[in-house]
C-alpha cells in the first residue's frame, strides 16, 4: 500500500467532510505501519473535529511516542490543553514546539495567551516581543503588549476561593508589611492593620492607608484579643515580638513574620530572645524573609510545625516602565548604583569602599533613605561618587536602569555576621527588576541565593570587583532578566496556600484521640500491642523479618512473573471509554465486582495477569542486595531471570535503555503501555547499579550509562535557569513532579561520580537545585512543584509514598556530597517532617499527614524501606522501624506469606482488602522488607 497516497486521500476526504471515509484511509496505514506518525496525528484532528478529545489526546500522544518532535502533534496536544484549561500543560507544550520552529509568531501569542491565562505578564510580554519581532504587522498582539507594559496588569482570573479577613499586627507598618497588604488586595482579601504606635501614611508620606481595609489602634492587649474573633487569621511582623505573645492568646491561629532575628543583634537581651522564642515557637504558623534565617530560628529555638520563607520581594506596581539608555554606552565608564542607608558606625559604614572604587574611575550612583548633608559634602569632593536626593521606590526602580550593577555591601568588621548572614536585602530584587547583576559582601544568605540563581557575585574587596568587571559584563548579557523579576504579586498565592493550610490545620484537629480509638479498634497489634507499649528486641525482630523474606519470597517463586495490577481495572476501562463501547452505569458495576472479587472479576473481562518492568526492577535490587548480605548462591536463579526478562524488554524508538508500565495509565494526561517513565528506569537502574557495585563485570556500568542516555536524551527538560532543570516523567509530558525529577538527578550523580564524569554530575546538581526551592520554602516537598501544578486540585498534593521516595533519593545525593552541608540541613528537615506528621502514635504509616486511611501496603512498603535506609545514621528513623515493623507484619500478611492490598475504614467500621496485587504490594514489600532487614 502507497502510505502517502493514503493520508493525502484521508486529508482530502476530512477537507470534504468525509469523516467516516477519512479515518478509513488513515486507519489503513496503521495496519501495516502503526507508528506512522502522521496518520497517528491525522487520527487526533478528525476525532477532534467530532468532538472525542480523549480519543484525540489518545492519537496525538501515540504520535509523539513514535516521533516526539512531530510538530503538529504538540501543538494540537497545546491546543487541547488551552481548551480543557491546562495552562501549566499548554505552556510546556508550546515551548517545546518553538525549541523545534522558533520562526512562528503564531505559536508565540499562544504562548503569550497562555502566560497571561497563569498571571505571568512578564512572560506573556516577553512572547508578544518576540511574536513582533517575527512579524510586526500585527495590531493586536501590539496594542495587548502597551497595554501590558503601561499597567502590568494580568488578564487572567484570581481562582474562585473564598475571600479570607486577615488581621496585621505591628507597632508601626513597615513596606515589607505594606507590599504584603497591597498583593492580598490585589487578590481579594481584606486586611486590617493593628498598630500600636503609628499607621502607614505617618511612616512612608505619600503612601495610602487605604491599602488596609481599616487601620485600627490598639489601646493595649485586651483590645487586641477582643478584635481577634472578627478575623480569620492573625498575622504579626516583627519587630518586636511581643506583640506576637501577646496574639498567642486569640481566638484565631497566628502567624509570625520574622523580617529580623532580633536575638541575633541583641547583644545578650535575654528578654528579647525570651520573647522572640515564645512567638516562634507558639505561632501556628511561621515565615521568614531567607531559608537561612529559618535554620537559624530552627537552631535557636528548635521550633516544629508549618513554615514559609517570602523573600523582600518587589510590588508590581513599583516595577521600572520604562528602561533607560545605559550611561556607560554613552561614556564607556562602569557604573554602579547603591540604593539604601550608609555611613554611621556598624555594618553600614563603608563609604571607604565607595571612596576606593571612585579612585579606580568606577561611578558610585547612591540614592539614600535619608540625605546628609555632612555625606554630601564629602562624596562632593569624588567626580565619580553621585550622591542624590531619596526617590519614591518606584522612581529608584526607573533610574537604576540606566547603571550597570547593584552592589550591597556590608562591613563586617563592624557588624554582627551571624545576624547578617540571616538577612536578605530589598534592594536584591530591585536591582534585578531594574535588570542588573548584583555584587553582595560573602553573607550566607546571598551565597546560597547565588548557587540557585547565578545573577551575581560575592566580593571581599574594591580591588576583586574591579578585577570582575568583564565578568560581570558578560554575565549581564547572558542572564535572561524576565525571568528574574520576582513580585510579592505573582508569589502572593504561596502565602494564600499557607493561610489555607494553617486554617484548615487549625479547624481540623486530624485524628481526635477518641475517634483513632474507634476506628482503629479492629487493627491487631499481637505482639506489639498499643504503639505505647514495649518494643520487641532488635534479634527477634530481625528473626521475624528474615521469616517474613523467606515466606514472601517462597510466594514469588511459585507465583511467578505474572500478577494483577491496581491500575490494569483503570487501563480496561479508559480503553474501553476511547472506543466509545462503556457507560458509565457499566463502569460502576465493573468497580463493584472487582472489590467484591478482584481475582474472579478480572478473569471474567478477559484481563490477564501481566509482567510489570517495575517489579522486575525491584526484585532485582531486592535480590541483589541479599545476594550479597546473605553471602548465599539461592537468590542467584530469580537475579538471572529478572536480568534476562528486562533485557528483552526494553521500551522501544527511545534512546538509551527505559522501561514503562504493561498498561495505558492516567495523569492529568493519557500516558500509553509501554511509554518510559524516568522512575521506572531509575529502579531498574538501581538493581543493575547493585550488580555493578557487587561484581567486577562492567556490563553492568554499561548498561547504567544506557539509562543515563535515556535520562538525558528522551526525557524532557525544563531549563529553569543556568544552574535550575527539572526533568520530566515521561518523554510525553512536561511535568514537574520532584519525586521523577529527583529519582533522575539522584541517579546521573550516582554514576557521574563513580565514572568520574562531571557532564553527568553537574546535570543532576541543576535537577536537586531545582528542588531546594520548594525545600527551603516549606522543609518538605509535594508531588507537583510549587507553581507548576497542572490544576488547582493538584495543588499541595502529598502522599507517604511519594514523600519517602524523595526522602530516599535525598538521603543517597546527601552521601554522595558529603560536603553540601546545605543539602544535609534540608534532608534533615524533611525527615524531621516524615517522621512526625506521617505516622500515626508512631506507629502506623499515615497515607497523608492529615488522613490515616487507607493504609495501603505501597506506603507501608515505602515507610520500610526509607525508615531502614537512615536507621543506621538516624536513631528515630530506627525507633520508628522498631515499632512499625512488627504492625506490618501482623496486619498486612497473609497466612501463604504474601502482602494484602489496603486496610479502610467507613463509618468506623474496618474492612481489609487482602488481594495480593504483584508490583503495587509484593514487589514493594520484598524491596521495603530487605532493607528494613539488613537495618536490624
Amino acid at each position: 500500500m502507497d502510505a502517502m497516497k493514503a493520508i493525502s486521500d484521508g486529508e482530502k476526504f476530512f477537507a470534504e467532510g468525509k469523516l467516516d471515509d477519512a479515518e478509513a484511509s488513515f486507519r489503513s496505514v496503521l495496519e501495516e505501519d502503526p507508528s506512522n506518525a502522521e496518520a497517528l496525528n491525522n487520527l487526533g484532528v478528525l476525532c477532534q473535529a467530532k468532538g472525542k478529545s480523549s480519543e484525540a489526546r489518545y492519537f496525538f500522544e501515540k504520535t509523539l511516542c513514535s516521533d516526539g518532535n512531530f510538530l503538529d502533534a504538540l501543538v494540537n496536544l497545546a491546543t487541547l490543553a488551552i481548551g480543557e484549561d491546562r495552562w501549566s500543560e499548554a505552556r510546556r507544550l508550546i515551548v517545546k514546539a518553538l525549541s523545534i520552529d522558533g520562526t512562528n509568531h503564531e505559536l508565540f501569542n499562544h504562548l503569550a495567551l497562555v502566560c497571561l491565562e497563569m498571571k505571568d505578564t512578564e512572560g506573556a510580554a516577553k512572547a508578544l516581543s518576540q511574536s513582533l519581532e517575527l512579524h510586526p504587522h500585527q495590531e493586536e498582539a501590539r496594542k495587548t503588549l502597551q497595554t501590558l507594559s503601561s499597567t502590568g496588569i494580568s488578564t487572567g482570573e484570581r481562582p474562585k476561593e473564598q475571600s479570607l479577613k486577615i488581621l496585621f499586627v505591628q507597632e508601626a507598618p513597615c513596606i515589607r508589611n505594606y507590599k504584603m497588604a497591597t498583593a492580598l488586595r490585589a487578590r481579594g482579601h481584606s486586611v486590617t492593620l493593628a498598630y500600636t504606635k503609628a499607621p502607614l501614611s505617618k511612616m512612608y508620606p505619600g503612601l495610602s492607608d487605604d491599602v488596609y481595609s481599616a487601620c485600627i489602634k490598639l489601646k493595649d492587649y485586651r483590645h487586641l484579643w477582643d478584635i481577634s474573633r472578627h478575623y480569620d487569621i492573625i498575622h504579626c511582623h516583627n519587630e518586636p515580638d511581643t506583640l506576637t505573645v501577646a496574639a498567642l492568646a486569640c481566638q484565631r491561629p497566628v502567624v509570625h513574620d520574622t523580617h529580623d532575628l532580633i536575638s541575633l543583634r541583641a547583644n545578650g537581651d535575654l528578654n528579647l530572645s525570651f520573647f522572640e522564642g515564645i512567638a516562634n515557637r507558639g505561632a501556628s504558623g511561621r515565615v521568614y524573609t531567607t531559608p537561612y534565617q529559618m535554620e537559624e530560628a530552627r537552631r535557636l529555638y528548635g521550633i516544629e510545625g508549618p513554615s514559609l520563607v517570602m523573600y523582600n520581594y518587589v510590588s508590581r506596581g513599583d516595577l521600572p516602565d520604562e528602561y533607560l539608555p545605559k550611561l556607560s554606552d554613552r561614556d564607556g565608564g562602569i557604573h554602579i548604583v547603591y540604593e539604601g542607608g550608609i555611613g554611621g558606625n556598624s555594618h553600614r559604614n563603608f563609604i571607604d569602599l565607595f571612596t576606593t572604587l571612585a579612585d579606580h574611575g568606577v561611578h558610585i550612583h547612591i540614592y539614600p533613605t535619608a540625605f546628609s548633608q555632612q555625606l554630601g559634602g564629602l562624596f562632593a569632593g569624588y567626580g565619580t561618587i553621585h550622591y542624590y536626593e531619596p526617590l519614591s521606590p518606584k522612581e529608584i526602580m526607573r533610574a537604576m536602569t540606566q547603571y550597570d550593577f547593584g552592589i550591597i555591601p556590608f562591613n563586617l568588621e563592624k557588624g554582627n555576621k551571624r545576624f547578617l548572614d540571616s538577612t536578605i536585602a530589598n534592594k536584591l530584587f530591585e536591582y534585578l527588576a531594574a535588570g542588573l547583576p548584583v555584587l553582595t559582601s560573602p553573607l550566607a544568605t546571598y551565597i546560597d541565593y547565588f548557587e540557585t540563581n547565578p545573577v551575581g557575585l560575592i566580593f571581599n574587596t574594591a580591588e576583586e570587583i574591579i578585577g570582575n568587571i568583564s565578568r560581570l559584563t558578560e554575565m549581564r548579557e547572558k542572564i535572561d532578566f524576565a525571568r528574574q523579576i520576582f513580585t510579592y504579586e505573582n508569589e502572593i498565592h504561596r502565602l494564600e496556600r499557607f493561610y489555607r493550610q494553617i486554617l484548615h490545620a487549625h479547624i481540623e484537629t486530624p485524628f481526635p484521640r477518641q475517634t483513632y480509638e474507634a476506628e482503629s479498634s479492629e487493627i491487631s497489634y499481637k505482639s506489639l500491642g498499643r504503639a505505647g507499649k514495649k518494643i520487641i528486641a532488635t534479634a527477634d525482630l530481625k528473626d521475624m523479618t528474615k521469616d517474613a523474606l523467606l515466606k514472601l519470597h517462597h510466594w514469588i517463586l511459585s507465583n511467578g512473573w505474572r500478577g494483577y495490577d491496581p491500575y490494569d481495572i483503570p487501563s480496561y476501562i479508559l480503553g474501553r471509554k476511547l472506543q466509545g463501547v462503556i457507560t458509565e452505569v457499566e463502569i460502576q458495576e465493573i468497580q463493584e465486582c472487582i472489590r467484591r472479587d478482584p481475582e474472579g472479576g478480572r478473569k471474567a473481562l478477559g484481563i490477564e495477569p501481566q509482567v510489570n518492568a517495575k517489579a522486575m526492577g525491584l526484585f532485582l535490587s531486592s535480590y541483589a542486595d541479599l545476594s550479597r548480605y546473605c553471602a548465599t548462591k539461592e537468590f542467584h536463579k530469580p537475579i538471572e531471570e529478572c536480568l534476562t526478562w528486562l533485557l528483552e524488554n526494553p521500551s522501544k524508538n527511545i534512546e538509551g535503555l527505559g522501561w514503562g508500565y504493561p498498561f495505558d495509565w492516567e495523569s492529568v494526561v493519557m500516558i500509553p503501555k509501554g511509554v518510559p517513565t524516568s522512575v521506572n528506569s531509575y529502579h531498574i537502574g538501581d538493581g543493575f547499579w547493585k550488580l555493578h557495585t557487587s561484581t567486577d563485570d562492567g556490563k553492568w556500568l554499561s548498561i547504567c550509562l544506557n539509562i543515563a542516555d535515556f535520562f538525558t536524551k528522551s526525557l524532557n527538560r525544563d531549563i529553569i535557569s543556568d544552574n535550575e532543570t527539572c526533568f520530566s516523567y515521561t518523554p510525553l509530558d512536561f511535568y514537574h513532579v520532584h519525586n521523577a525529577n529527583l529519582s533522575v538527578s539522584e541517579f546521573l550523580i550516582r554514576l557521574g561520580k563513580e565514572t568520574a564524569s562531571d557532564d553527568l554530575v553537574e546535570l543532576g546538581m541543576k535537577g536537586l537545585r531545582f528542588a531546594f526551592r520548594d525545600l527551603q520554602d516549606q522543609g518538605f516537598l509535594t508531588y507537583w512543584a510549587r507553581g507548576y501544578e497542572p490544576s488547582p486540585q493538584n495543588i499541595g498534593q502529598i502522599d507517604h509514598y511519594h514523600s519517602a521516595a524523595e526522602l530516599r533519593c535525598l538521603y543517597r545525593l546527601m552521601n554522595a556530597l558529603p560536603d553540601h552541608t546545605k543539602l544535609r540541613t534540608l534532608f534533615e528537615r524533611y525527615l524531621s517532617f516524615y517522621h512526625q506528621h506521617f505516622f500515626h502514635e508512631g506507629t502506623v504509616p499515615k497515607i497523608h499527614p492529615a488522613r490515616l486511611y487507607p493504609i495501603n501496603i505501597h506506603a507501608a512498603a515505602e515507610a520500610a524501606y526509607i525508615l531502614g535506609e537512615t536507621a543506621v545514621d538516624y536513631p528515630a528513623s530506627k525507633d520508628i522501624l522498631m515499632r512499625f515493623l512488627p504492625w506490618l507484619l501482623n496486619n498486612f500478611r497473609n497466612g501463604d506469606g504474601s502482602f494484602g492490598f489496603e486496610i479502610t475504614n467507613s463509618k468506623g467500621k474496618q474492612d481489609k482488602n487482602m488481594f495480593p496485587f504483584l508490583r503495587w504490594g509484593q514487589a514493594w514489600a520484598f524491596r521495603g522488607l530487605t532493607t528494613a532487614y539488613m537495618s536490624l
